[in-house]
């Protein structure tokens, strides 16, 4: 979500990588039904998630997502981390000397965001995005870490109705998301209901041209897109080194297993 997201739609249950709810997924010779997300159960898997900080994105790789993403930032001086969850990647963005603010639909991300960042400097708050765009709050960069991959059709108008006007006119939206995610790979089976669900409420897989071309139909100008890995120790890291050094020998492909999009609303 970027964090991993809490709720940004009533209902996600379209995937247009052929990963459609309702449907029947087969692996071998197992069948089960595919889950159909809803508000409720979107909201009842995030609570509990909650429980689990490692379990988020940004709790785990937040200072190497804002040092992969900070030279985008220069000249910036204020984002909004748009599908915050929790709050883990806000004291990473704010160390780059930015005014943060946060915002997610769901009232329990909020609230944890809000308590979680309350003393931090430059903090402007954790806020729903209808609430910022009545006031005529705007942004120099509006941020969404891992959010699109839970969008459905109606989240995702949504989402990029917002975004443009949350940025500022010339300003930035960074967009990260899993790079060609294969998601029955990720697919885990309730015996007791019988249906299967992605781990982490995945509804579709974006590809740089997809993202692209959502991204540039959406109104934005896009500047780079990008494969990279978060995950990855900075070179400075000796562990991180070494690890790199011994799969460069042993001939292992580099891992690139998230896709960044950086683009501009014109103005």
């Amino acid at each position: 979500m970027a964090t991993a997201l809490w709720a940004m739609a009533e209902n996600r249950h379209f995937d247009p990588s052929g990963y459609a709810t309702g449907g029947v997924m087969t692996e071998g010779a197992s069948t089960s039904t595919q889950m159909e997300w809803s508000g409720e159960t979107i909201g009842r898997f995030w609570r509990w998630q909650a429980g689990f900080p490692s379990h988020y994105f940004t709790y785990r790789f937040g200072d190497h997502i804002a040092a992969g993403l900070g030279p985008f930032l220069h000249g910036c001086h204020s984002v909004v981390d748009y599908g915050c969850g929790p709050g883990f990647l806000l004291p990473h963005l704010a160390a780059l000397g930015l005014e943060v603010a946060a915002t997610d639909t769901s009232p329990d991300a909020l609230a944890a965001a809000q308590e979680r960042n309350v003393s931090l400097p430059g903090f402007l708050g954790a806020t729903p995005a209808n609430q910022l765009i009545a006031e005529g709050l705007r942004f120099d960069a509006a941020i969404a870490i891992e959010v699109i991959e839970h969008l459905d059709d109606r989240g995702l108008d949504q989402f990029f109705s917002d975004m443009k006007r949350l940025v500022k006119p010339g300003g930035m939206a960074i967009i990260t998301t899993p790079n060609e995610e294969l998601l029955e790979e990720s697919a885990v089976y309730c015996p007791h209901c019988d249906h299967s669900f992605h781990r982490y409420q995945h509804l579709r897989s974006w590809s740089a041209e997809t993202l692209a071309s959502a991204v540039a139909e959406n109104g934005f100008i896009v500047e780079q897109i990008y494969t990279t890995d978060f995950s990855k120790r900075p070179f400075g890291d000796l562990v991180g080194t070494l690890k790199r050094l011994t799969k460069q020998v042993l001939g292992r492909p580099e891992k690139r297993p998230h896709l960044v999009c950086v683009a501009r609303l014109p103005g």
